[in-house]
């Protein structure tokens, strides 16, 4: 019987990796000029992070354009 452990992972979300600082700015640098980002989203609290990022850069860029704009 083997005893290998199937485990690949923590299962504390807290101890997930985040991204780096690095990471984070290339983020929103490529979130704002509208481009995929070069970020790898491999865990779930990065993607959490993402879609976070993205949220408040879109209500940021809403807050500055006058409501009936045109673009």
């Amino acid at each position: 019987m083997s005893t290998t452990s199937t485990h690949t992972g923590p299962t504390d979300p807290d101890s997930v990796q985040d991204l780096t600082t690095d990471e984070l700015d290339d983020l929103i640098w490529d979130i704002a000029v509208g481009r995929p980002t070069r970020v790898v989203l491999d865990t779930p609290k990065k993607r959490a992070r993402y879609i976070a990022v993205s949220r408040r850069i879109r209500e940021a860029v809403s807050e500055r354009q006058p409501s009936g704009a045109v673009e």
